[in-house]
């Protein structure tokens, strides 16, 4: 990254496409639910690049559960 501050990148965002980063979580967490409900962690594994890779579905599952427990505090923090 450049010398460009946080409020200069978030300047950069297209209007209308800027999320919160609590926003950007629950569509991650979304794509995971939708990925591993398609077809474990296997499709998970095939359909990710920034994720870890998940050696068992109790991983997998895990990581998820996770994801959505982080997404539920941010909800009740943000009061929705």
């Amino acid at each position: 990254m450049t010398d460009m501050n946080v409020k200069d990148l978030f300047n950069k965002l297209e209007q209308g496409l800027a999320l919160d980063v609590h926003q950007y979580l629950e569509c991650y967490y979304q794509d995971l639910r939708y990925q591993y409900d398609a077809g474990g962690r296997d499709y998970v594994n095939d359909c990710s690049s920034g994720t870890p890779y998940f050696n068992t579905e109790d991983e997998a599952k895990a990581y998820i559960d996770n994801l959505a427990t982080v997404v539920a505090i941010l909800d009740f923090q943000q009061g929705d």
